[in-house]
């Protein structure tokens, strides 16, 4: 979802950029173009960890609770399954109860996934250009392997946090 996201915001961007070049109004820089797709790369990767932050949060339930002190003494029944967790979650703590702890998320997952799509582009750009119609595989290669180094570099960057 955030690739797809991305690609939408970049492609208008990119139109938009276009548009400002035929007015004759400067280029952006290397570090202007890698700032803007950190920052829009950054608010799509919270946008969707918001998105599925219910999933995320039964994922969490469903793993947890086995070692959840009231399941283990019987004083809470264990969830059956997603649906019951759902249902379960939705009835006893609110609608709420499915976003708790997204903000901290999204403030974990937005410079990770905001600095892998922006080095994606970045090195992307430093390796040859094959047509994707008449060397596939070269094109998918090179896409590949820029994407992996663009994913290392960000969780070497964020790994901290």
């Amino acid at each position: 979802t955030v690739s797809v996201l991305y690609c939408v915001f970049r492609t208008k961007t990119k139109n938009l950029h276009a548009h400002t070049m035929s007015e004759g109004k400067a280029q952006k820089s290397v570090v202007e173009q890698l700032a803007q797709d950190l920052l829009i790369g950054g608010f799509i990767g919270a946008i969707s960890k918001t998105i599925m932050a219910p999933v995320e949060r039964v994922k969490l339930l469903m793993q947890t609770q086995e070692s959840n002190p009231d399941v283990i003494s019987g004083k809470i029944k264990a969830y059956t399954g997603v649906g019951d967790c759902f249902t379960r979650v939705r009835a006893e703590q609110g609608a709420q109860a499915f976003w708790r702890g997204n903000l901290v998320n999204c403030l974990r997952y937005a410079p990770q996934q905001g600095s892998a799509l922006a080095f994606n582009d970045a090195l992307n750009g430093m390796f040859p250009k094959y047509d994707a119609k008449n060397d596939f595989w070269k094109s998918f290669g090179v896409k590949l392997f820029s994407g992996g180094m663009a994913g290392g570099v960000a969780n070497t960057i964020c790994y901290p946090f």
